[in-house]
């Protein structure tokens, strides 16, 4: 297929707004991760987050002839990169590079069908250095970063441009495929014992109950017992400002759709625990949880909480359970818990003469400083 058979358009925000039908049709026949590249959150977290941002929205929408094949949200803005480089950043809706004012989110790329995504991806690479010249495009979180960084270096050109992976992590899944036995099975023993077996310990201090929530109001109220454990281990809560009301438009709306997964751990009538997960087709994604750490320190309430949670799952035909990136307070149980992992990078392309010469030379100076600061560790 010749790229002359191609053409892109830019929709407005309400058209953007008003195409549920038609993102989840190209999402449906693309690898995009289903959730957050979803219409559903890529638009709220628009609606909540853009106008605080000082945005300009770009949704850039790519046809095959008269089919559409590709749609990339982005938006553009001006900030200042540390403290000093005012630069025009433009990137994907649903995060704003190292801003932790907005909700975070993985797995971000553009959505295209996998025969198009090659063309879609320049295509889209191609419009925004030709609408935004001299500017910096940062795809954020992404699990082909490897794949946009081969693509905007041959796109870089000379020294008037620069192209770097940064700010790595690794998401990390459990394989409940074979179901929630055989999952245990591959686990070590003090996995298993944290997640199933200290459930008798539990139990000796009162009536056990997994519940999952099913109404509306409930799951609000829900959100909200969430906070109020999650302050008790972490010393704040876990949705504030922007983030509380993202989170909480997005409880309502995945209860509407059905996919909400959230759920209680109560013990001796009292609610010690909260889960809030999503669950689309066989993968359900742990977006968040909080706990009452003071219940018992020879219990890890988060650990048997998730077990309930991956063994309902499994139950219910859920062959992965995603736990995300991130680590624990203590220990990155995600790892203790996984089979399956995914690394994560995000893809930044400087333009300008200037600002790539600054961030090439803070690349090439960086290795020295951190084995300066090991070294100073160390005496």
């Amino acid at each position: 297929m010749k790229e002359v058979d191609y053409r892109v358009e830019q929709w407005s925000e309400d058209a953007w707004l008003a195409a549920d039908k038609e993102h989840c049709q190209a999402l449906a026949a693309s690898d995009a991760d289903p959730l957050f590249n979803s219409w559903l959150w890529t638009t709220l977290w628009w609606r909540v987050f853009g106008s605080n941002l000082d945005a300009e929205l770009c949704v850039l929408a790519v046809y095959r002839k008269d089919i559409l094949v590709g749609i990339a949200p982005f938006y553009c803005r001006r900030e200042w990169r540390k403290g000093f480089l005012l630069t025009t950043t433009v990137q994907l809706v649903g995060m704003s590079w190292r801003n932790l004012e907005v909700q975070l989110t993985e797995y971000l790329d553009i959505v295209a069908t996998e025969d198009d995504y090659p063309a879609v991806q320049k295509i889209c690479i191609e419009r925004i250095k030709e609408q935004y010249p001299y500017s910096e495009l940062i795809i954020v979180s992404t699990r082909k970063s490897d794949v946009w960084m081969r693509v905007l270096k041959q796109q870089a050109v000379g020294r008037s441009s620069y192209v770097r992976v940064t700010d790595e992590s690794v998401s990390r899944q459990a394989d409940l495929a074979d179901g929630f036995s055989a999952y245990l099975s591959k686990l070590k023993a003090s996995a298993r014992r944290s997640l199933v077996n200290l459930r008798r310990r539990l139990e000796s201090h009162g009536k056990v109950e997994f519940v999952v929530i099913d109404a509306e109001e409930d799951a609000l109220e829900a959100l909200h017992e969430l906070n109020s454990l999650h302050a008790t281990r972490w010393g704040c809560i876990a949705f504030a400002g922007d983030r509380l009301e993202f989170h909480s438009k997005l409880v309502v709306a995945a209860m509407m759709q059905g996919i909400l997964q959230m759920s209680r751990l109560v013990v001796g009538g009292r609610v010690v625990s909260v889960m809030y997960d999503i669950r689309l087709g066989t993968r359900q994604y742990n977006l968040q949880m909080g706990f009452d750490q003071r219940f018992d320190s020879k219990l890890s309430l988060g650990l048997l909480h998730l077990g309930f949670s991956i063994e309902k799952a499994a139950q219910d035909g859920v062959t992965i359970y995603d736990f995300l990136a991130g680590r624990g307070k203590n220990a990155d149980y995600k790892r203790h818990l996984s089979q399956q992992s995914v690394e994560l990078g995000s893809v930044q392309y400087i333009g300008g003469y200037m600002h790539s010469c600054l961030y090439r030379s803070y690349d090439a100076f960086r290795p020295a400083k951190d084995r300066l600061l090991r070294t100073i560790k160390t005496t």
